[in-house]
């Protein structure tokens, strides 16, 4: 009985489930809603035009000036020389969060500075992951999923001690002490890599027996 009275649709049901099909086609009338998908609609336009210019002849005459100064040829290595200036911009807008925070000064002050240190950090993601897709091509994947391994594995437990960590310190002496412990921790492989990873990766199994050499098609 209880299982034939489930599948009788009742004549005003007040299940979301039932209903979610219907409010979906019933918002695509809303003009709330055509005109915010109107601005999706340019933005996502305007990226993909963008991206179809990467690929360009002017870029790749760009890129090709900056090969000719470099013999044509350009190493892994390369990416990483910058790291040094980036993380410390990702120190010193760590701080600024935190002191801007603990001053309470104006809001947009703790904004501009997370921006500017999430740039600054996704700035080096990219870097490394492009460091380790060009030292290991063949094992690509393999090199990811380490690092991924790797940095998961800080990233869960790093958040555990952030209650007391700022319950004893304050926002702006906790964000200094880790800002302090990223410029330690970060600082020395950062001048340390660019140098002598070279020599180091050449040692590796999966190094591959290869010059890093760019060809541009035409």
């Amino acid at each position: 009985m209880c299982e034939l009275k489930a599948r009788r649709p009742p004549a005003s049901s007040q299940n979301p489930d039932r209903e979610s099909p219907s409010g979906g086609r019933q918002e695509i009338y809303s003009p709330v809603v055509l005109i915010v998908s109107l601005f999706l609609r340019v933005a996502y336009a305007f990226l993909y035009l963008l991206s179809t210019t990467l690929t360009s002849r002017s870029m790749r005459h760009t890129a090709l000036r900056h090969l000719e100064r470099r013999n044509g040829e350009v190493k892994p290595e390369a990416h990483l020389r910058s790291l040094v200036a980036v993380g410390l911009l990702i120190v010193l807008w760590l701080i600024d969060y935190g002191w801007s925070l603990g001053y309470r000064l104006y809001l947009i002050i703790p904004i501009l500075s997370t921006s500017f240190c999430v740039v600054s950090i996704l700035y080096f993601f990219l870097a490394v992951q492009t460091y380790l897709v060009e030292i290991y091509p063949m094992y690509a994947a393999s090199g990811i999923t380490a690092s991924i391994v790797v940095r998961s594995i800080f990233v869960l437990t790093a958040p555990l001690t952030a209650t007391h960590l700022f319950a004893k310190l304050g926002i702006g002496w906790g964000n200094t002490l880790l800002g302090v412990l990223a410029a330690v921790m970060v600082t020395p492989a950062t001048l340390w890599l660019p140098k002598y990873g070279e020599g180091i990766r050449m040692t590796t199994r999966f190094m591959p027996k290869f010059s890093f050499r760019t060809v541009w098609w035409f």
